[in-house]
C-alpha cells in the first residue's frame, strides 16, 4: 500500500468592517481554505507593509487546516497616523508546513481603503438684526473642517424654532 500525499494549498478572502481611518485600529476577517491534497499546520499570517501591521502581535497564528476545509480568523490591524488617505495594497505573507514538515510560503494581497476623518463645525453665523414676518432674509454661515481629512458632499440644514419680539 502506497499513500501519495500532495501539497497543501491555501487561498483566502478578506473582509474589513467599517471605515478605515489612518492611525485607528480596525478589524479584519480572513476566510482561509485549504484546497490542497495535504493538511497545513503552523500557519503564520504576517503583514508585509512598513505602515500597517497587527495591533499587538507580529502575526496571526493558526494551528492547522485540514485538506478541503476552511477556517476563519480575525485580527486587529492598525496603520501609522501619518498614512495618507486612499487605497492601499497590503501584502500578507503566509508561511505554513505540511504533515511531513515541508515548509511553504505564499504572498496574498488584500486591498484597504483608508478614508478621511473630517469634522465639520459651525464657526460663525450671521443674520440681520431685524427680520419681518414673511420676509426673506440672508443667512451667512461659515463652516470649518477641523478634522484630519477632506470633507466631501457637505450639507447644512437649519432647523428649530425661531422667535423674538415684535414691535
Amino acid at each position: 500500500f502506497v499513500k501519495v500525499l500532495g501539497k497543501p494549498k491555501l487561498i483566502f478572502k478578506s473582509t474589513t468592517f467599517g471605515n478605515i481611518i489612518p492611525g485607528e485600529s480596525f478589524e479584519i476577517s480572513l476566510d482561509i481554505t485549504n484546497t490542497g491534497l495535504n493538511n497545513a499546520k503552523n500557519i503564520k499570517i504576517i503583514p508585509n507593509h512598513e505602515d500597517i501591521g497587527f495591533l499587538n502581535e507580529n502575526f496571526l497564528f493558526i494551528d492547522s487546516i485540514d485538506q478541503k476545509t476552511n477556517t476563519q480568523i480575525k485580527g486587529i490591524l492598525q496603520s501609522k497616523d501619518t498614512l495618507e488617505f486612499g487605497y492601499y495594497k497590503l501584502p500578507l505573507l503566509i508561511e505554513y508546513e505540511d504533515n511531513q514538515n515541508n515548509e511553504y510560503g505564499i504572498e496574498e494581497t488584500i486591498g484597504l481603503d483608508f478614508t478621511s476623518k473630517s469634522n465639520i463645525i459651525l464657526q460663525h453665523i450671521n443674520f440681520p438684526a431685524k427680520i419681518k414676518h414673511g420676509e426673506e432674509f440672508e443667512l451667512n454661515l461659515r463652516l470649518e473642517n477641523d478634522g484630519f481629512g477632506d470633507a466631501k458632499n457637505v450639507h447644512a440644514e437649519l432647523s428649530g424654532d425661531i422667535s423674538g419680539q415684535t414691535k
